[in-house]
């Protein structure tokens, strides 16, 4: 039994880290998104936010049905940082920062602005996923490897052998 469960935390931490991965893949298209609507739309944050819960495309980012749900009476920004510090927890605090950092610039600026300034956040994510995947392949297999491992260790300590 014990075993197992070694194994199944390998499999678990390998798979958390995937799940970061994917979180920060969504976190670039995102803001890709957010440029694409800001410039061919007058649409208000919130529209834009509750279009992105409603589009599918971003199941991994439950931050953004918090802040489609809540009162903005506090601050759009503000929302969006409480809503992403509860709610992105696979992400690192680097990410989940340059995240929060996102939402509190958005709709300080004019419109050519806010597209630059999500096309250069849009940047900062892809580099952050690139260098999330190299240690994402490495990790997993080191998860798997090692639950596995210490499966069959466990296994022979406890049988005896």
């Amino acid at each position: 039994m014990l075993t197992a469960a070694s194994v199944l935390a390998g499999f678990y931490a390998g798979a958390r880290v995937k799940l970061r991965c994917e979180t920060l893949a969504q976190c670039t298209a995102l803001t890709a998104y957010f440029a694409s609507s800001i410039s061919h739309s007058d649409e208000s944050l919130p529209v834009i936010v509750h279009r992105a819960c409603k589009s599918g495309s971003f199941n991994q980012l439950g931050f953004l049905e918090k802040i489609d749900n809540s009162d903005l009476s506090e601050g759009f920004g503000t929302v969006w940082s409480e809503s992403v510090e509860k709610e992105a927890s696979c992400l690192d605090t680097q990410s989940k920062n340059l995240l929060k950092s996102f939402g509190t610039r958005l709709g300080k600026t004019d419109t050519k602005n806010q597209v630059e300034l999500c096309e250069f956040y849009k940047s900062r994510f892809e580099f952050n996923e690139a260098q999330q995947r190299k240690k994402c392949a490495e990790q997993i297999k080191l998860c798997h490897v090692t639950g596995a491992a210490l499966g069959v260790l466990l296994f022979v300590f406890l049988s005896g052998g």
